[in-house]
């Protein structure tokens, strides 16, 4: 954990305000690979993997785009995870870094906490850097992980845009693909994987309902994915005053549920299927402008983000002045990342996402 995380017992919430919220989707195009998460087979049989002619997922972008992957390794060996590009276009293109981070570990939801962590803080940090010319039909490996262990598991994010010579951002052709550390790789078509999902308990009010089997594809199903959104971040502003009491947002709702925010889920595409998916907001980011005012005058306010599941989750954020990441938090702690003055009235930008792995529902409290 940062060495600046500090967890506390759980408070109490308060008063959930995610029906005054509205997220506005944002950024750019979200590549998406988290299924078959298991590259050695789940309710897959085959080795996902390249050596066996598989690649996880593959599209071609229309411009910046935004990459993610999450996978597990129970293959019988270890793997390297790559992000290769290619240029499909009849002339040269020039292709740029903007983000990217990545990570292994043997607990998934770390490895996504510390790909995420990366991401923010790694060289280019959010400015374009020149990395190939690519001629027509050329690739480019443009992220690739070091060794994962048999049950190890990668997570990875790459930011990036392609331009032609008038600086107009171009198509840009997508590989996620896995292959064994001991041998090189041939990539060769994809073939469709037969997932399903078990639904778990929901509420009353959620349109799926429990103990029934979901195709993948279908309105219910909410498990691993692998697709193409239109956006990949998500921005609101939310106003809270020191006279409102404890309030909390609570993020990473599935899409079908009820307190899930206006605004937060979008449908994508798997273009190896061409069935319509949900993502549980895996690779998308977050950045929320909290309106602050102090009109009961208590001079200082403290955020806080719990977890109500029972497993233990890792959260990460950053503002203008710091990044961190915290966990395990178990659903009886909290833990309380931010100290404010309050002066005056403020604005306070704070930037959060999902790590994956047994990630859920967020609860971000603010209370004096």
């Amino acid at each position: 954990m940062s060495p600046t995380c500090r967890i506390e017992d759980r408070i109490a919430e308060g008063a959930l305000v995610n029906s005054k919220v509205t997220l506005g989707q944002a950024g750019y195009t979200l590549l998406h690979s988290n299924n078959p998460e298991y590259l050695g087979g789940q309710q897959l049989k085959q080795q996902a993997v390249a050596d066996n002619g598989f690649y996880l997922y593959q599209d071609v972008s229309p411009g910046r785009t935004r990459v993610f992957f999450y996978h597990y390794n129970n293959t019988s060996a270890p793997v390297i995870m790559r992000v290769r590009v290619r240029n499909p276009n009849a002339s040269a293109v020039y292709l740029y870094l903007n983000r990217t981070g990545h990570a292994v570990h043997s607990t998934s939801i770390f490895a996504g906490t510390r790909a995420w962590d990366a991401w923010l803080t790694n060289h280019p940090r959010g400015r374009d850097m020149y990395k190939a010319t690519l001629h027509p039909g050329e690739p480019f490996v443009l992220l690739e992980t070091g060794a994962v262990g048999v049950d190890q598991t990668a997570a990875g994010i790459v930011d990036f845009v392609a331009h032609n010579d008038r600086s107009d951002p171009m198509p840009i052709e997508v590989t996620v693909y896995a292959f064994w550390k001991k041998a090189a790789p041939v990539l060769e078509a994809t073939q469709p994987d037969p997932y399903y999902q078990i639904l778990p308990d929901r509420p009353d009010a959620d349109p799926c309902f429990k103990g029934q089997r979901v195709g993948y594809g279908e309105y219910c199903f909410e498990a691993q994915v692998r697709g193409t959104f239109p956006s990949c971040s998500r921005t609101a502003y939310i106003p809270w005053s020191t006279a409102a009491g404890t309030e909390y947002v609570e993020l990473f709702n599935r899409h079908s549920n009820p307190r899930a925010l206006a605004g937060e889920f979008e449908p994508g595409i798997d273009r190896t299927t061409g069935n319509t998916v949900y993502v549980a907001n895996y690779g998308v980011d977050y950045t929320l402008h909290y309106l602050l005012t102090d009109e009961a005058g208590a001079g200082a306010a403290r955020a806080f983000m719990q977890n109500p599941y029972d497993s233990g989750q890792y959260f990460i954020f950053s503002d203008d002045s710091t990044t961190r990441y915290c966990g395990p938090v178990s659903s009886d702690q909290s833990w309380g990342f931010k100290y404010l003055k309050l002066d005056a009235s403020r604005v306070y930008p704070l930037w959060t996402t999902i790590p994956g792995g047994f990630g859920g529902k967020l609860q971000i409290v603010w209370k004096t």
